[in-house]
């Protein structure tokens, strides 16, 4: 195995070395993660009045480095971008200190943050489209014509295969435009996380319900970002409905009307009266309010 040019080439072939590439490239960037994480929970942070910091540094640090050369990453399997997708899953669960079993959905959904799959994807697309306005005798627009060809499976056909999944004219033609590659991918991407979303019966009902029309993270500090995120996800800690399989006795321990201890009991609970106490439960300000108190008390009280 060597490196050239920011890739390790191994001897068992494109697979193997796409493999040891990510493997090594998320290794060393676990300590950036690290560093970008202290810096969005610095006091001073707060100042800005929302959460976007960690995940613009991500952008701007980690995508860059970990992604390097992607465009030529023939042979990419699941495998490869599932790894890719968990390493970007953990960052964000680790900003907003989440569990490791919160649902996938709500995450795509409420943090926007690009799928791997179409990150590397829209790479692709977007270097055979500079491609294909070089030159004829230019030496990789004359390869890749030649694998259209000879029917060899390379980054054409890949281009191709994605090009169709996108419903895009064949990118083989050099009349695709780079806008409208962006904005086939993020229709894309818009409507897996919608089918997503509504496949989750956790969460589905959470797609039509968001304060300051789904950009609370732009105008929440990242503690309160981490109470609503919690509480649209339906992952407050030590509520009973939230993790079903770890209790045989779902009745609240708040009150004695022994219903199921969920989220939408506790907000009218008799138990919770006093962090009810000068909310507006009507708005999500409220709610945020509300969540916020109540995190402490069951962080103090419920066992």
């Amino acid at each position: 195995m060597e490196k050239y040019l920011g890739d390790l080439i191994h001897q068992l072939g494109c697979a193997r070395s796409i493999q040891e590439t990510i493997k090594d490239r998320i290794r060393k960037l676990k300590t950036t993660c690290d560093e970008i994480i202290k810096t969005s929970e610095s006091p001073w942070m707060g100042s800005l009045r929302n959460s976007e910091t960690p995940f613009k540094l991500f952008e701007a640090r980690v995508i860059p480095s970990l992604l390097n050369n992607s465009e030529s990453w023939i042979d990419i399997q699941n495998g490869h971008i599932k790894d890719l997708q968990d390493f970007q899953d953990e960052f964000i669960r680790r900003v907003l200190h989440l569990p490791g079993q919160t649902t996938k959905a709500i995450i795509n959904w409420d943090i926007g943050m690009m799928p791997m799959k179409w990150r590397i994807a829209g790479k692709k697309l977007q270097y055979m489209r500079k491609i294909q306005l070089k030159e004829d005798d230019n030496i990789t627009k004359r390869a890749l014509q030649q694998e259209v060809e000879t029917g060899t499976k390379g980054l054409a056909h890949e281009c191709m295969v994605l090009a169709n999944e996108l419903g895009l004219q064949n990118v083989m033609h050099g009349n695709t435009s780079k806008e409208l590659i962006k904005r086939t991918i993020a229709k894309k991407i818009k409507e897996e996380a919608w089918n997503a979303m509504e496949d989750s019966k956790k969460v589905r009902d959470r797609l039509t319900f968001n304060p300051e029309d789904n950009n609370y993270i732009k105008c929440l500090s990242l503690p309160l970002t981490r109470v609503w995120f919690r509480y649209r996800a339906r992952a407050i800690p030590k509520v009973k409905g939230n993790h079903k399989q770890s209790h045989s006795d779902m009745s609240c321990n708040l009150c004695t009307s022994k219903e199921e201890m969920s989220q939408e009991h506790l907000e009218i609970c008799e138990g919770t009266e006093h962090e009810r106490r000068g909310l507006d439960m009507g708005t999500w300000r409220g709610l945020l309010d509300f969540w916020r108190r109540m995190m402490k008390k069951l962080g103090a009280t419920v066992t």
